[in-house]
């Protein structure tokens, strides 16, 4: 089964706070994240899962916590308290891949097991608290496509996609 992670970052690599922001509203980057992530297994941190509510029609969402006793907003998703048992849930459920979406923790465990990365580089600095690891410093990914998108009215800052996959 294939491992992807998809993550936006600003320059400084921060992707929220934790107060539990995303630090920028990107409609570009926001259908991105939907267009590559519809239908397919996301495993998803606790945080982000409430901050993304709404954003789960036609994926299958595995919620990775330590709270034994949390209840996920919509029927049909599921829990696990790790990333390797989100992996073995999505694997015997039949999942081609499974997609981190996210946070902090999940992304720092997840950057191991994973074959590739969708990434958004935003075009700014927004003093968030919670970076995404130094992946490039590791040697072992490769830029394969990007793809560079100006600011406009919808998007207050430009963008660069970029599609990684692990040598």
């Amino acid at each position: 089964m294939l491992i992807s992670l998809i993550v936006a970052m600003d320059r400084d690599r921060a992707i929220g706070s934790k107060a539990g922001n995303i630090p920028w509203d990107l409609p570009r980057d926001r259908d991105f994240f939907r267009s590559y992530a519809a239908g397919k297994w996301l495993a998803i941190g606790r945080k982000t899962y409430r901050e993304m509510e709404g954003w789960f029609s036609g994926h299958h969402p595995i919620v990775i916590t330590r709270q034994a006793d949390f209840e996920p907003f919509e029927r049909g998703h599921q829990v696990a308290s790790s990333i390797e048992q989100a992996i073995e849930m999505a694997d015997e459920a039949g999942a081609e891949e499974l997609v981190i979406c996210g946070g902090a923790e999940l992304y720092k465990s997840g950057l191991p097991l994973a074959n590739q990365l969708r990434l958004t580089r935003v075009d700014t600095g927004s003093g968030g608290d919670l970076c995404f690891p130094d992946f490039e410093q590791l040697g072992e990914w490769s830029l394969e496509h990007s793809e560079s998108h100006p600011a406009d009215h919808s998007n207050a800052f430009a963008m660069t996609f970029e599609f990684w996959h692990k040598k």
